[in-house]
């Protein structure tokens, strides 16, 4: 590839070969030929057990074959060979903590920092290609099959169908309408932050549409999730993926539950750390930097955890968490853990 010359030159100099403190015992020869990899070595020991120092003769590769026997041992166990061939000797101390080798010709030449700082080249143009996409997943939106794009706000490999824009949510969200035959007989449908690819579809599965947003010209009417401007009882499905991490997530599920029919659906997703028992939220956390460093998103307010489904419960929905794993989450790029929630009026 391009830059694949560049990148091994870094890797070796980041990343130099490291020996370990083996010596070849004196009753074995080998020849060091063509098909050596380079260095004498054997049956690994532990000198390091003791406090001592000890020299290591460490053996490249001669040019030409040359075969090393016992009689060429030193009382040590080091061998000894013409200087016409190519030696390096390194002084090495062993403690009860392990082997302290000098720093590598590379370091001692260019500094650590510098040592560093190519390290770090070497590990952004790997994540640039990277970013690319390497592997085949299919969209279940718009069928598409090939490589996915790097997206989201904390870029994640294969996020991105190329062709709809879909990230791992909205297929996530498309494969369970699907999977609970619920893209059809919606009736009143109102979809909060409106997702472009899936309007289509639920504009043709539903008595009526309307999509809606807090700031104008995003949707089709404008409405605020924490005081909904609506009647009671006048929605059957609402759709809100990744909003109630923005707003007053109690006060909206109060009021989405006030404008649902009886026995209406909510759908919802939201950024959820499985591993998290609480969900993290703190009200003294208010500067845009905070919230981005505290919940991933200068604009979010929280960040949920296994009592997600407590709080849909709390606010009087029954709830059917939808996940996919195994196969579709590897088929279709989708997040490990990642979950809808099919909440029904109770």
């Amino acid at each position: 590839m391009r830059h694949a010359g560049l990148l091994n030159t870094l890797d070796k100099l980041a990343n130099p070969v490291r020996t370990t403190s083996t010596l070849k015992p004196a009753s074995t020869s080998r020849d060091l030929g063509d098909g050596d990899p380079g260095w004498a070595s054997g049956p690994r020991s532990s000198p390091c057990n003791q406090s001592k120092t000890l020299k290591l003769e460490i053996i490249r590769r001669p040019k030409k074959t040359q075969s090393i026997g016992s009689n060429s041992l030193t009382p040590g166990g080091c061998a000894v060979v013409p200087k016409s061939t190519c030696y390096q000797t390194i002084d090495a101390t062993c403690t009860s903590k392990g082997s302290q080798m000098k720093p590598t010709l590379a370091k001692r030449l260019l500094g650590q920092p510098i040592m560093s700082y190519l390290g770090h080249i070497r590990y952004q143009m790997t994540m640039s290609r990277r970013m690319k996409g390497r592997h085949v997943f299919e969209c279940p939106i718009c069928h598409y099959v090939g490589t996915f794009r790097a997206g989201g706000r904390i870029p994640r490999y294969n996020a991105a169908c190329p062709r709809c824009g879909s990230l791992e949510r909205h297929r996530l969200v498309y494969l369970a309408l699907l999977r609970r035959d619920l893209l059809s007989g919606l009736g009143n449908v109102l979809h909060f932050a409106p997702e472009p690819f899936l309007i289509g579809m639920l504009r043709q599965g539903s008595v009526s549409y309307q999509s809606a947003d807090f700031e104008p010209g995003l949707a089709d009417i404008v409405l605020n999730i924490e005081k909904i401007n609506l009647p009671d009882k006048s929605v059957d499905v609402v759709i809100a993926n990744h909003v109630l991490e923005h707003v007053d997530d109690r006060a909206a599920l109060r009021e989405l539950q006030r404008i649902l029919s009886v026995h209406g659906r909510l759908i919802v997703s939201v950024p959820l750390a499985g591993g998290c028992a609480k969900t993290y939220e703190d009200p003294g956390i208010t500067s845009p930097v905070d919230r981005e460093l505290h919940f991933g998103q200068a604009d979010h307010l929280r960040f949920y955890g296994r009592d997600f489904s407590d709080r849909l419960l709390s606010a009087g929905f029954s709830v059917d968490e939808f996940t996919c794993d195994g196969p579709d989450t590897m088929k279709y790029a989708l997040q490990r853990g990642d979950s809808v929630f099919i909440c029904t009026k109770n």
